[in-house]
């Protein structure tokens, strides 16, 4: 093989625009096959980097009024006080906002006393938490652990920065205890990696958000999960009977940690692994048609080959040999244009995805290990088929340039073109299916602008969220509105609550039973409507006073006034906020959508004024010019509440929701171009090389008769019935394989008609037109000319 790398170069330096079109096709494949690997390997396949992560688990609760699988607080404390089988119990909450030596915020999150021994994590410069700096809320230590990424980027790496101090949100200097190790992860979904840790405790007398917690654990040496869930079924029964007033019957239920995590996406990202491999099977059948028509090219100089004395077996060698030049560089390549997939992916990545940054800044050897695998695969699969007919090779029939039997190899032209036809149709069905699904959630009526629109939610006193402090955040968030508002007339709001984001409550029919369904309601100034650009159809908004004050009223959207009162007018009708309050309708609203991706129609929504033991509000401001700016929003908040901090973030459409169908579908999208591009290319080649190795039977049939009509008719049709039977089988993958994204599909069936009808007619179309000009050029072979070569 070594005396065939010189001849190799040089038969694929003297023939450049093959080996471009190999090379190039074979990058296609694998770049975007290790562009997806890279994004999947982290969360799919490689160890989560902590010891023995096989046994984390994450403990969650079910059972009847249990919210989002979380436990009590009681709970969580027992836990950690009596670990039964767990050898660790962890909580954490957060995140927190920070400005350390840079003037970048950073995020940073409170963990309990078991933390560091349940992930396995011990500081690498200073020291862990001491026992007695765990304490709750704003009794809790003011130290913190930094990650080695901060420690590296804002401090230089400099072992003098222990006991120096940075600002934590709510105005409280944290000092340096420790630098966590390199590489370390903590267990939360967010997109930012969290830069710095400080110490907590739960507390017993929380309420709000943070009477309810989601432990880690990790199981003791020889436990199982079955004796895990036992013990922990003990604590859960004990602290029912303590308190009655607590969801009764919970049952509980651990999930493994890797499964909390990217449970998610796991789905999406089989997906579009499988996606990118067809992509790849496609780039590898038009491989295989290309060193095809490279072998027959090369027909008269293998005759001469086997003339000199070269056997069979040397031939298929030295073909080879090309072909593993082809793939080296074909998967170089691939490295290169994965990177740069990978960037572009990641660019791309939704804010509110939940895509867990375990990822890499780039590829790394697992990645080339993956690739070159995928280039060695390819080239025995696009390297099959010319090797074997090169090894069979007759002597007379490639001096004299024939082919021979030529009946018996047009089932491998068929054979090309019904699989790139079904990979194509399966991979256009799935994108089909997803693009669909996200035009339809895109472009619904939803009843409002929040694309004009950013939301500012005021962090106080390190985020506390006890009784006290959620009225204190209230008063202060009136305050910084009051102000803006003088400024800014009717581009400014205050809300309890934003549709498609957050719930605040639930109204009903004030004579409807209790059990009785409601409509969402959110608690508003009376700018609401005009800052989130809701139209009002009959009557009138709340006015300032009402909202402020928990007045008697309510306005309700389109669709709530004709549930709760068909063909009637709702103005002037009572209805009940869930505390009681009986309220009058003064008025009706545009329909505005709750949710999102309900495949039943959403019941409607309620807008009512603050209730009298009110939530930490939001700041809604305009960004079309009619409402202050962020910087106006900013010095007006350090103005009222000095060392407060905002996070603020632009209310796009449903982000949350649409992150990751707007995602895939351009993903998909791209792959699916992509696939037409090959689909077309290969389908082209395949018939062109057939009608090229038919010459002679054209002209023949041409002799005897047969005009030019019949030659294009018998070309297409060859062609079309062999997509057509792609189609039939890809079309029937696809039926078994999209079922398995129904959770990711919202309006949309997996087995929709009208997506399967179109592609599979869009594929056969395709087929038909790559085979438009090699049927005309076969209707166009003079006899004579196709006779000649005898």
């Amino acid at each position: 093989m070594l005396d065939d790398l010189r001849p190799g170069f040089r038969q694929i330096i003297r023939n450049p625009g093959f080996t471009l079109a190999a090379v190039l096709t074979l990058a296609l494949g694998v770049g975007a096959t290790t562009a997806v690997f890279t994004l999947a390997d982290p969360m799919l396949f490689r160890p989560l980097p902590y010891p023995d992560a096989n046994r984390l688990y994450v403990v969650a609760v079910t059972g009847k009024d249990v919210i989002g699988g979380m436990m009590q607080i009681p709970d969580a404390i027992r836990l950690e006080e009596d670990h039964l089988s767990l050898a660790g119990v962890a909580n954490a909450n957060g995140p927190i906002q920070a400005r350390t030596s840079g003037s970048a915020l950073r995020l940073g999150y409170r963990i309990t006393a078991g933390f560091l021994s349940t992930f396995g994590v011990q500081p690498i410069l200073g020291r862990a938490f001491h026992a007695d700096e765990y304490r709750p809320g704003d009794a809790s230590a003011d130290v913190a652990l930094i990650t080695f990424e901060l420690w590296q980027s804002e401090y230089g790496g400099r072992v003098d920065i222990l006991d120096q101090s940075f600002d934590v949100a709510g105005g409280r200097r944290h000092r340096i205890v420790g630098v966590l190790p390199k590489g370390f992860v903590f267990p939360d979904r967010l997109n930012q990696a969290p830069s710095f840790l400080t110490p907590t405790a739960l507390d017993p007398g929380a309420v709000g958000p943070n009477s309810l917690a989601l432990p880690f654990a990790r199981l003791a040496p020889g436990v199982t999960p079955e004796q895990a869930i036992s013990s922990v079924q003990s604590v859960l029964a004990s602290i029912e009977r303590e308190h009655p007033d607590y969801p009764q019957g919970r049952r509980p239920r651990l999930i493994p940690l890797r499964q909390a995590l990217f449970g998610p996406v796991r789905t999406p990202l089989l997906m579009l692994l499988g996606a990118t491999g067809c992509v790849l099977l496609l780039a590898s059948a038009n491989l295989a048609h290309l060193f095809m028509s490279r072998l027959r090219a090369r027909r008269r100089e293998l005759g001469v080959r086997l003339a000199m004395g070269s056997g069979p077996w040397r031939l298929a060698r030295l073909l080879f040999v090309e072909a593993l030049l082809v793939a080296i560089a074909g998967g170089a390549l691939a490295l290169v244009l994965g990177q740069w997939i990978f960037d572009l992916v990641i660019s791309q990545t939704p804010r509110f995805s939940h895509v867990y940054r375990l990822l890499p800044s780039g590829l790394d050897w697992r990645v080339g290990a993956f690739a070159a695998v995928l280039a060695a695969a390819a080239t025995i699969v696009f390297a099959a088929g010319p090797l074997v007919r090169a090894s069979r090779t007759d002597i007379r029939e490639s001096l004299q340039d024939v082919e021979g039997k030529a009946r018996r190899r047009l089932p491998l032209d068929a054979l090309l073109i019904s699989t790139q036809s079904g990979v194509a149709v399966l991979l256009l069905i799935t994108s089909g299916l997803i693009v669909g699904s996200f035009m339809r959630l895109a472009f619904q009526p939803i009843g409002y602008e929040p694309e004009r629109v950013q939301t500012a939610f005021l962090q106080l006193d390190g985020g506390r969220l006890d009784a006290a402090a959620m009225r204190e955040h209230f008063r202060v968030s009136r305050e910084i509105y009051e102000r803006l508002r003088s400024v800014t007339p009717g581009g400014v709001t205050l809300a309890g609550a934003m549709p498609g984001l957050t719930l605040d409550g639930l109204v009903q029919r004030a004579d409807a039973r209790d059990d009785a369904p409601g409509v969402s309601s959110y608690g508003g100034t009376g700018s609401f409507f005009r800052v989130m650009g809701i139209r009002l159809l009959r009557g009138r908004v709340l006015d300032e006073g009402e909202a402020f004050s928990n007045a008697p009223v309510a306005v309700l959207d389109e669709r709530a006034a004709d549930a709760f009162w068909p063909g009637e007018d709702a103005l002037g009708k009572l209805v009940r906020s869930e505390d009681g309050t009986v309220r009058t309708v003064v008025g009706v609203a545009r329909r505005v959508l709750p949710r999102l991706n309900d495949d039943e129609p959403a019941p409607g929504s309620a807008f009512v004024p603050f209730p009298s033991d009110p939530r930490p509000p939001q700041i809604v401001f305009r960004t079309d010019g009619s409402g202050p700016s962020l910087e106006q929003v900013r010095e007006t908040a350090q103005a009222v509440a000095p060392g407060s901090s905002l996070q603020v973030f632009p209310f796009e459409p449903f982000e949350r929701r649409l992150g990751q169908p707007r995602f895939l579908a351009a993903i998909l999208g791209a792959l699916g171009l992509l696939t037409i591009t090959l689909t077309v290319v290969g389908i082209f080649g395949v018939v062109n090389h057939a009608v090229a190795r038919r010459t002679r039977e054209m002209g023949i049939r041409a002799a005897l008769g047969a005009d030019s009509a019949r030659l294009r008719r018998m070309v297409m049709r060859r062609a079309t019935t062999a997509g057509a039977i792609g189609v039939v089988v890809g079309s029937a993958a696809a039926l078994w394989w999209t079922s398995s994204l129904r959770a990711l599909l919202h309006g949309f069936q997996p087995n929709d008609v009208s997506t399967f009808a179109l592609s599979g007619l869009f594929v056969v179309l395709l087929v038909a037109a790559a085979a438009l000009t090699p049927a005309w050029r076969a209707s166009r072979v003079a006899p004579v000319v196709a006779l000649r070569a005898d």
